[in-house]
């Protein structure tokens, strides 16, 4: 299987492995407002664990001698992954707002998410290998990392925008985005401090 195939597949099968539980999830539930809700917060909830692996894989390995060969050899197929989980939540918000309920979603959250979408979706299709070659190495880095800090900020967003108190999953879920923030702080003072004292 080339490195393409193996990016179609991994998209193919999260979608699958996410999109079919929740839609009979939905669908079981009457396809209400809350069993979308439920539905909207397990995808996203589930996009954000995968997104702070991606997060991390890096600053890890700068870090430590010791990274998990699995985070390091496989972030392009967690941030895939991601992108089909994303995916699958947009098609939810899509059935919520357009046939269960008429609340116009406000504008800065549609731009902000919008623009997210963009950007993630961008990121996908310049991980196959002739895009990236077509885009440069330059503003293959520029696009996603640009792309992985606004999707981070997005993500941030969507845990303070759930108010107070924090559940247990939220808690947990912002423990690991803190931790993660924090460690690729500690990375990029590392890399720092390394090309001034070189």
């Amino acid at each position: 299987m080339t490195s393409n195939q193996k990016n179609v597949a991994v998209f193919a099968l999260t979608t699958v492995l996410v999109g079919i539980p929740t839609t009979v999830l939905v669908l079981t539930r009457g396809s209400d407002v809350e069993a979308l809700g439920l539905v909207l917060r397990i995808t996203a909830r589930t996009a954000m664990l995968l997104y702070i692996l991606v997060f991390i894989a890096r600053p890890l390995r700068q870090l430590t001698s010791t990274a998990p060969a699995f985070l390091t050899a496989n972030r392009r197929h967690l941030g895939i992954a991601m992108s089909a989980v994303m995916t699958v939540h947009l098609g939810f918000i899509v059935w919520l707002h357009g046939f269960v309920i008429d609340v116009r979603i406000p504008s800065p959250v549609l731009i902000a998410g919008g623009f997210a979408y963009s950007l993630m979706y961008l990121m996908l299709i310049t991980s196959f290998d002739r895009s990236a070659a077509l885009l440069g190495r330059r503003n293959w880095r520029r696009l996603h990392k640009t792309g992985l800090f606004w999707i981070g900020i997005v993500f941030a967003y969507t845990l303070v925008a759930g108010g107070l108190p924090l559940g247990p999953i939220r808690m947990l879920l912002a423990i690991l985005f803190v931790a993660a923030v924090a460690l690729r702080f500690a990375a990029a003072m590392k890399k720092s401090l390394k090309h001034g004292s070189g």
